[in-house]
């Protein structure tokens, strides 16, 4: 069915010339849902991903580099990434520092960051969430940095959550493609010299933030969306969500773009950027990359895990494998006092009963 529909598209596309019928209101809507089923059954991409991380204890801000595999099939979502390089942060004074200790020992003077070494995405009929593995690095007033030790945590959300799908979109709609859900209505529609189409469309971010979308649509790209952003109704001249991509690549049925730039939390240029470029092979679903996600995520049992459940309100921060440390039982102090006085008191009634005993005997010796 998928590739009937796939030969009609082309033939429409070389046959028929986009001014030969009308793209209205009503049918372009239609038009990004039908492309975006394409989807729906399932693929795996790849490629990389550059973005700025922050540490804002110590306010450092320093680029990373990651790669990045990401299966999707319906329900069923799983991605990995991983650091290939990243630039060595720059030590900071810890006068400069806030809330600093008012008393600094030498082990204060060295600036301890968290680098996100390795983030898993799981999305499955049980639940969703993430998993990090942060390698903690030093950086000392010369400027060495130096790996000291890794953290492990996990965020679970219901399966349907909003909490773990930033990362997730930003792959999905750094394609062009699933922004189809998010809109409910479109209320105009301008053909521009260049054959794109530029769209106005009422809709949502998700569920919570509702507003207006900007698009603009390369129909000849299988109706791949090249630009996109979005307004919230409560700030409506605020840029929510931008994002733009460049290229044409076909990879069997699936069309993707080269590169791609988005910021999910704003308008492109901001620290949250971020810059992707896509491998040009599209593959089919990776069940072993799905499995590793979900092991990842909902199977760990790594010793120093902590697990930040938000299925609960509040949320509940537990170290379910940790092993129980044996702390000697300490007596507070008022035990110690009356430990001391049963002790006197027991010390005293042995003199007592050794005296008694000692003033018989030497009854008896002069009662003959």
């Amino acid at each position: 069915m998928r590739s009937f529909f796939l030969c009609v598209c082309i033939l429409n596309f070389f046959l028929v010339p986009l001014n030969a019928y009308e793209i209205d209101e009503s049918n372009t809507l239609e038009n990004l849902k039908n492309y975006d089923s394409i989807y729906m059954s399932g693929f795996t991409v790849s490629g990389t991903r550059q973005s700025k991380d922050r540490h804002r204890r110590s306010r450092s801000v320093f680029e990373v580099s990651r790669s990045w595999r990401l299966t999707f099939g319906g329900d069923r979502v799983g991605y990995l990434m991983e650091v290939i390089d990243y630039e060595k942060p720059k030590y900071q004074n810890p006068k400069s520092r806030p809330k600093r200790p008012k008393k600094l020992s030498n082990s204060d003077e060295v600036l301890r960051i968290p680098l996100r070494t390795k983030q898993w995405g799981y999305w499955g009929h049980d639940l969703s969430g993430n998993h990090y593995e942060d390698t903690v690095i030093t950086v000392t007033p010369s400027g060495k940095v130096t790996d000291t030790g890794k953290m492990h945590n996990s965020s679970l959300f219901a399966p349907r959550g909003e909490g773990p799908l930033a990362p997730r979109r930003a792959v999905l709609w750094s394609l062009g493609r699933f922004f189809s859900k998010h809109i409910d209505k479109v209320t105009q529609v301008e053909h521009s010299a260049d054959g794109l189409i530029r769209v106005s469309a009422l809709g949502k971010k998700n569920e919570l933030q509702v507003g207006r979308w900007e698009f603009e649509i390369e129909p000849n790209a299988s109706w791949m969306i090249r630009k996109a952003r979005f307004y919230r109704d409560r700030y409506p001249d605020r840029i929510n969500v931008e994002m733009k991509n460049e290229g044409t690549v076909w990879s069997g049925a699936y069309c993707i773009p080269k590169t791609a730039t988005i910021n999910h939390w704003g308008p492109i240029g901001n620290v949250e950027t971020e810059y992707f470029t896509f491998e040009p092979v599209v593959e089919s679903f990776d069940e072993q990359l799905y499995s590793d996600t979900q092991q990842a995520v909902v199977g760990n049992q790594i010793s120093t895990l902590t697990v930040h459940d938000y299925r609960v309100s509040p949320p509940i921060v537990t170290q379910p494998f940790r092993p129980s440390k044996q702390t000697p039982i300490t007596l507070k102090k008022s035990n110690r006092m009356w430990w001391l006085i049963i002790v006197n008191l027991v010390v005293f009634g042995a003199m007592l009963v050794y005296y008694i005993l000692w003033k018989r005997q030497q009854t008896n010796i002069k009662d003959p």
